[in-house]
């Protein structure tokens, strides 16, 4: 089993990405809204410089990244990799994800 962790920042594919992972049989994963610590800084008060930039960083990421996770098997990693690359298009690309699996070693619990 691998952990198959997605941070989304083009999120306008979310949808159909999600529907192409159930379609291929990849299914039961979590998505949550996701935002960086420059924003988080941005919006504390005890932080005077970030204050600073709290309206450019409020601005500019009015919509979040989002994290998707999935516990998926080893032999489903090659294929999610190909289909969030055919909906989100090329990772090397601004704004579009990062992906990063990790090994399993050991779960409990329902996983179908």
């Amino acid at each position: 089993m691998q952990l198959f962790i997605m941070f989304l920042k083009k999120i306008d594919v979310l949808d159909e990405l999600i529907l192409k992972f159930n379609t291929h049989n990849i299914k039961g994963g979590t998505v949550v809204d996701a935002f960086g610590f420059g924003q988080s800084l941005a919006e504390m008060e005890d932080f005077p410089y970030f204050r600073l930039i709290r309206k450019y960083v409020n601005e500019n990421n009015q919509e979040n990244t989002k994290l998707i996770l999935m516990a998926i098997k080893n032999d489903d990693v090659k294929k999610a990799f190909e289909i969030s690359k055919e909906v989100i298009g090329e990772l090397n690309k601004p704004n579009s994800a990062v992906i990063i699996t990790l090994p399993i070693s050991y779960y409990e619990g329902i996983m179908e």
